[in-house]
């Protein structure tokens, strides 16, 4: 009578098993200590870490109140006092409490301005940079007006552009405060100003 097959499995397959599931159970015992490292962080992280930079730009810019000034038509600082600039401003304000603040402090926002606008040379407001600097002085000078109390040095690169001499000196202290208005100085009321009309004649 023939002896009936083993089905058992050989000893020769055992050792294969036998690794496969320890390679299975490594497996799943690193992507759970992955898993609960991730969410450790996640619960742990500080709250100022949640929003992005640009969520963080998107609330503050969602807050900010946007406020109409009256057109300003001033003469130029040109030789012979011919050339004439038309500026329609916009302030972008910080918040509803600002614009209580630029309200009551409208007239010397205004003088300030006007100042402001009638020591430009037409070389300067003709160029992207001219236009740069003239918006960063507008915030600073508007600020100014309300009570922020401006950082020293910007203060001393703001009076340099009216000061210098020639227009090739003005351009290179323009030049200067533009690329200063693409970092702005914080904690002033006005976060951006914006031009709706600039027009030299």
């Amino acid at each position: 009578m023939a002896a009936k097959p083993d089905n058992k499995p050989s000893d020769k397959n055992e050792p294969p098993a036998k690794r496969g599931k320890l390679l299975w159970i490594g497996v799943c015992v690193v992507m759970l200590l992955a898993c609960g490292i991730a969410a450790g962080w996640y619960f742990t992280r500080p709250a100022a870490a949640e929003e992005s930079a640009e969520e963080q730009a998107s609330r503050k810019r969602s807050e900010s109140v946007f406020v109409k000034l009256d057109p300003f038509t001033v003469n130029l600082a040109d030789e012979g006092g011919e050339r004439l600039a038309q500026v329609a401003i916009v302030l972008e304000l910080v918040d509803k409490d600002s614009e209580a603040t630029l309200a009551k402090t409208l007239p010397l926002v205004r003088n300030n301005l006007l100042l402001l606008l009638s020591s430009q040379h037409t070389s300067t407001l003709l160029t992207l940079d001219g236009k740069l600097a003239l918006a960063r002085d507008i915030a600073i000078r508007s600020g100014s007006a309300m009570g922020w109390k401006e950082p020293p040095a910007e203060a001393a690169l703001a009076a340099a552009a009216p000061a210098a001499k020639s227009p090739a000196t003005a351009q290179k202290v323009v030049a200067k405060q533009a690329a200063a208005a693409r970092h702005p100085a914080q904690d002033n009321p006005v976060v951006a100003v914006h031009f709706s009309q600039l027009l030299v004649q």
